[in-house]
């Protein structure tokens, strides 16, 4: 007869297994765009039993969850060889955080976690709680990490914010680099540009003081450096031009290291907009020159992604973020949450994503262009609807 350790120990094992072994399929083109897939890439039902477990029969008998993963998000993605490797923020039953890698030879499927959690460099003992992470393979044959520390004060509720760097070849052994200085104190989401421009490193970033409310209004800014030894970025410059106009103030985040193609650098941030449910989620693409990052070239109208009604049923599913995206197999996969248990993907061929942001209208400011536009669209068509009997 099978003590409660060995028929837990087989349940879980055999449900771990079924996980890993789960295609996920494709469901089709949606709005032309993108690609989707029937399942989450990653969640927590995709981390090893020895992360959570104690599996000594002698000290856990009922084989009961020990250490505990709360929520798995923001994945930061890069392509390693023949694989895309996501790097995941997981926040343990205790309320701490911590980063973990997980690789996939498809990019939309079986994911599988390394043996161990990444061990990301902390220059104190004092600082704490990881966020903001993301991830720029460079030019220079580093794959760079930039991501914020919180420092508490002991005395008081007051915290500092560390706008840290780190550096590996193998995405398992990590070096720091000095911190980013600002000349102003606020808390950044920051950036690596993934090439030199005019032989200096840049990087991108905007002040997220307001974005705990849900609505981040400043702009995105850009600081150049020539080597990590002097990394201040006290001269910025504004990416100018961001054009997504609402019935208020455009609300934008600053998102994943932008992907570089023969027109130029595709850059995806996710924003806010009104609508009659409340605020709509979503994320935004648009392209800058190829030798003058800071120059936008185009900007689609709409959006680029927004949720399934499934994904939106509730004010709390509403919610989307994405740190990471990769080219991958002359594709682009594109790694998204809208609920901290899940990571979900949407894949695009480079043709099509250059298509879309070439070709798309940008948003019009008043409705009475944006309607004129529709109805040339409308009267051009009536040719091929005729021609096609429809």
């Amino acid at each position: 007869m099978q003590t409660i350790y060995e028929t837990r120990l087989f349940q879980l094992a055999s449900e771990y297994e079924h996980m890993m072994r789960r295609s996920n399929d494709y469901k089709g083109l949606s709005n032309g765009i993108l690609d989707r897939y029937a399942h989450p890439v990653l969640t927590t039902g995709h981390l090893p039993l020895t992360w959570q477990y104690d599996l000594d029969p002698e000290r856990n008998p009922n084989l009961m969850l020990r250490q505990g993963v709360l929520s798995i998000a923001n994945a930061g993605a890069v392509t390693v060889g023949d694989k895309i490797v996501l790097m995941t923020r997981l926040q343990s039953f205790d309320g701490q955080f911590f980063f973990a890698l997980a690789e996939s030879s498809t990019g939309v499927e079986r994911f599988r976690f390394r043996t161990y959690p990444t061990i990301i460099p902390i220059m104190t003992t004092v600082r704490t709680n990881i966020f903001n992470l993301r991830l720029t393979p460079h030019e220079d044959g580093w794959i760079y990490a930039l991501y914020n520390l919180r420092q508490k004060d002991q005395n008081s509720a007051a915290a500092t914010y560390h706008h840290a760097v780190a550096r590996t070849k193998d995405l398992q052994n990590w070096e720091s680099l000095p911190d980013l200085v600002f000349s102003a104190p606020a808390q950044r989401l920051c950036l690596l540009h993934p090439a030199l421009v005019d032989g200096k490193y840049m990087v991108y970033s905007q002040q997220i003081d307001q974005l705990q409310s849900g609505i981040g209004r400043h702009p995105i800014t850009l600081n150049s450096f020539e080597d990590w030894a002097h990394a201040s970025c006290t001269e910025e410059s504004t990416l100018k031009g961001i054009a997504f106009p609402e019935i208020e103030t455009p609300a934008y985040v600053l998102g994943p290291c932008p992907i570089k193609t023969e027109l130029g650098w595709i850059h995806l941030c996710s924003g806010l907009r009104r609508s009659s449910y409340g605020w709509r989620h979503i994320l935004h693409v648009f392209l800058t020159d190829l030798h003058e990052p800071s120059k936008i070239l185009a900007q689609p109208g709409g959006h680029f992604l927004e949720l399934n009604e499934k994904d939106k049923s509730s004010p709390a599913l509403r919610m989307l973020h994405s740190n990471g995206w990769a080219m991958f197999k002359n594709k682009v996969y594109l790694y998204y949450t809208n609920l901290d248990n899940r990571v979900k993907v949407v894949s695009i061929p480079l043709d099509r994503l250059l298509d879309y942001v070439v070709n798309t209208p940008q948003n019009q400011i008043d409705a009475s262009t944006g309607l004129k536009m529709r109805l040339e669209m409308i009267d051009q068509n009536q040719t091929f609807m005729n021609k096609f009997h429809l």
